[in-house]
Order: structure tokens, then C-alpha cells, then sequence
């Protein structure tokens, strides 16, 4: 797998583990979703029908500048042409971790912010889960500032692992009220 559209493969997986959403929701994201720090999922593109907003961290604004700068055509799609099943597996070959599948990233993530002290509830508000409990009916809080907190530890967590630094020098906090 070579050129562009390996380049944009890979980018839509880092941008999978990075903000830990659905593969089907990265790949249909287009350049006018996103506004500023957030990136909003329209609910016709996400798996719950439900609109969703995601944190942009400073990695994952990274990686949308360097796909930006390949296509200079201003297209509405920021991962064109990354649909198939096979430039997706081209790209995971080349991260050389047998048996991975994208979805092992969404996962990660989800379990590494756990691991540094994020409240189970705001990691389902960051992976658009539905909470179908009776509480649900009465929060109406977008949890906006709680998935910021979220995301960005998950951006410290990574940036830490990849410096080879232990994992106890990421300093969890909590947003206070």
C-alpha cells in the first residue's frame, strides 16, 4: 500500500485512537463538521442517530492539518477515498502488531482513561454510547467540558507512553464545579 491514500489510511486510524470513535464516523467526516476545538458527529452519520461532539485534542488537530495540506482541492470529505476494506487493512500491516483490529483502538483508549481516573459515565459520553438508565431521561447535560477533560488526559496518557515514560508521571485531575 503506497501514496495518498495510504498516508490518509493510517490517518484515519490515528484519528480512531486519538478521539476514540467509530471507524464508520471518522471516515465520513467532512472538513465542514468541525469548528474550531470540536468536531461534530451529525446524527445521520452516527451509529445512535444522535448528534455527537468530540473534543479535538492538539494531536488530533495534527493529524487533520497534515491531511489538509494532501488535499489541496478542498474537498468535502476529509478522508477521501480511505472507504475500503482494503486500504483499511493495508494500513493496519504496516503498524506490524499481529491480529489488531481498529476497533482494539476504541477500546484502548476507552480503558486507558479509565485507567487514569475518568468517571466510567464521562467515557461513555466520549464514545457516544446511549445511556438508556432512567437518570438519562432527566441529564440533559452535553458533558462538553467533562470529554475535553477526557480526551485530553488520553492525549497526555498517549504522548506519555510514546516518550517511554511511566505511566505514573500522567497526573490524573478532575474538573471541579
Amino acid at each position: 500500500m503506497k501514496g495518498r491514500r495510504s498516508t490518509l489510511a493510517r490517518a484515519a486510524l490515528a484519528l480512531r485512537l486519538v478521539t476514540a470513535q467509530r471507524g464508520g464516523e471518522v471516515l465520513n467526516l467532512r472538513w465542514r463538521d468541525i469548528d474550531g476545538d470540536w468536531w461534530t458527529i451529525p446524527a445521520e452519520s452516527s451509529k445512535n442517530k444522535l448528534p455527537h461532539r468530540v473534543f479535538l485534542t492538539s494531536t488530533a488537530k495534527k493529524i487533520l492539518e497534515a491531511v489538509r495540506a494532501l488535499q489541496p482541492d478542498e474537498s468535502a470529505y476529509v478522508f477521501v477515498g480511505v472507504r475500503g476494506k482494503r486500504q483499511r487493512s493495508g494500513a493496519l500491516d504496516t503498524l506490524d502488531i499481529p491480529d489488531v483490529r481498529p476497533h482494539d483502538f476504541r477500546r484502548t483508549a476507552a480503558s486507558m482513561m479509565a485507567s487514569v481516573g475518568i468517571q466510567r459515565l464521562v467515557i461513555a459520553k466520549v464514545l457516544n454510547h446511549v445511556d438508556r438508565g432512567v437518570t438519562a431521561i432527566y441529564d440533559r447535560h452535553g458533558y462538553d467540558p467533562e470529554k475535553r477533560v477526557a480526551l485530553e488526559m488520553w492525549d497526555r496518557t498517549m504522548a506519555a507512553i510514546l516518550e517511554g515514560k511511566p505511566a505514573g508521571t500522567v497526573v490524573p485531575f478532575t474538573q471541579s464545579r
